[in-house]
């Protein structure tokens, strides 16, 4: 991966590191045989999309290029290669505007951490395929305030609005 997705990561596990430490430590929802890692935010539409995983949740993450002025709670659609996907807008002092969506939350169906990171490796292989051979990571990212629908642009493709539930048991290449 590149230096800035290196850095982005780094910032990331870093950030909710300090959390782990802080704010989270101790409280019941916590998994000791996780830590915080973050998979992917290589380039994609708008932002960068990857994987956070914590001890207390994996979600999927989108950091929009330029804040919209969402507001703390918002719920924003983009459109990805498996279909449209709902994150949730939450704010950092530090990292500003991050679009999540919650994949696992607890943690503890995970026995350890190379588990959890193969989880969200296949997680992130699989949001980013569109069923039709595409290449992960190009365009795409439309959604609300950027870009079109899986499926416009002339490749006769329709938009497939999928649930976390559907794509996490593998039905996502079926849903319509």
């Amino acid at each position: 991966m590149s230096a800035p997705s290196a850095h982005i990561r780094a910032s990331l596990e870093r950030r909710f590191g300090e959390i782990a430490a802080t704010r989270m430590a101790g409280l019941p929802v916590i998994n000791p045989a996780l830590e915080v890692a973050a998979l992917g935010f290589a380039p994609f539409g708008t932002g960068r999309l990857g994987v956070l995983v914590t001890p207390w949740f994996m979600n999927l993450v989108f950091l929009p290029e330029e804040d919209s002025g969402w507001e703390t709670g918002e719920k924003v659609a983009r459109d990805l290669p498996a279909g449209r996907v709902e994150f949730i807008v939450t704010r950092d002092e530090e990292l500003g505007a991050l679009l999540m969506c919650s994949l696992f939350s607890p943690m503890f169906e995970f026995a350890g951490q190379q588990a959890a990171l193969e989880t969200a490796q296949a997680v992130l292989a699989g949001i980013l395929d569109s069923g039709e051979g595409d290449a992960p990571g190009g365009g795409g990212g439309g959604g609300e305030g950027g870009g079109g629908n899986v499926g416009e642009g002339g490749n006769g493709k329709e938009r497939r609005d999928i649930s976390r539930r559907v794509f996490l048991r593998g039905e996502a290449k079926g849903a319509t």
